[in-house]
């Protein structure tokens, strides 16, 4: 058997030390915290695949009725009188495959829930919240009216969302008007001065 030097043995041992004292060991990766895939896409008849559901307030607007007996909206920054009867209108899109009674609209007076008529009649048991789909297509509005002079703000907004939206950032919207009192006018008794003597009132 044919065996190493001493020091040949020797001088190996000390690089294999030197080597191992220069190997440094890394951290660990820090741990990824696994994201949920992003809903992209929800799937829709035949497989076929569908943008992912937005609900979306598309437009809000207030209607009045002038002599002309017919509803008419009025324009951003518009004016209705105080106790008038005011049509709080609700423009709804939805993109992507939403169930039915996945949402709700409700209507807001100067940041309050308010409930009104659905135009029919005013004998219909006061209307706070409905529930979409609508019988009206996309268009949700009650019959309501406001009680004080100033400014307002009437804001739409779906609530009570049972689906995962691409985004919510377009779940309401706002409309800015203004209320004024009418004047009241009351009759006053005018003082007629007394007839000229001799006169006779036919």
């Amino acid at each position: 058997m044919h065996r190493k030097p001493p020091l040949a043995c020797l001088a190996a041992a000390l690089v294999a030390a030197a080597c191992l004292s220069s190997l440094t060991l890394a951290a660990p990766p820090p741990a990824q915290v696994k994201q949920p895939p992003q809903h992209v896409g929800t799937l829709g008849p035949a497989g076929t695949v569908q943008p992912a559901p937005d609900i979306a307030v598309t437009g809000v607007w207030i209607a009045t009725v002038p002599g002309n007996n017919v509803w008419t909206r009025i324009p951003p920054d518009g004016k209705v009188k105080v106790g008038e009867a005011i049509m709080l209108g609700c423009d709804v899109g939805v993109a992507g495959l939403v169930p039915p009674n996945s949402f709700s609209v409700a209507w807001y007076l100067d940041g309050v829930k308010t409930c009104g008529e659905w135009w029919a009649g005013l004998h219909n048991a006061p209307l706070c919240e409905y529930k979409w789909p609508s019988g009206q297509g996309h268009t949700m509005y009650i019959v309501s009216a406001v009680s004080g002079a100033g400014a307002h703000t009437f804001k739409c907004g779906v609530v009570g969302v049972q689906v995962s939206e691409r985004t919510t950032q377009n779940n309401s919207a706002e409309f800015h008007f203004s209320a004024y009192s009418a004047p009241s006018f009351r009759p006053v008794e005018k003082k007629l001065p007394p007839a000229p003597p001799g006169l006779v009132h036919p």
